[in-house]
């Protein structure tokens, strides 16, 4: 399961999401969002910040994949 692997993995310092959208990689943070469960995306990450906030705070709100993240939290 995705959720065994996430917290473990990163890139550059980010997570996968995270990567994804800074990326633009759609299809693959629109599938990890979808697999991974809702409290796990609401939870802060290692920097402290939840994706939501981190989302806001790198003015990504307009990307499809937040778009996905807000629909599913």
């Amino acid at each position: 399961k995705l959720r065994d692997y996430y917290t473990g993995i990163s890139c550059g310092g980010q997570s996968l999401i995270r990567t994804a959208m800074l990326n633009n990689a759609v299809e693959t943070g629109e599938l990890m969002i979808k697999k991974m469960p809702k409290s796990d995306l609401s939870a802060p990450e290692k920097d402290g910040k939840t994706l939501v906030a981190w989302v806001q705070e790198n003015g990504l709100a307009d990307s499809p994949i937040a778009q996905v993240l807000n629909e599913r939290i």
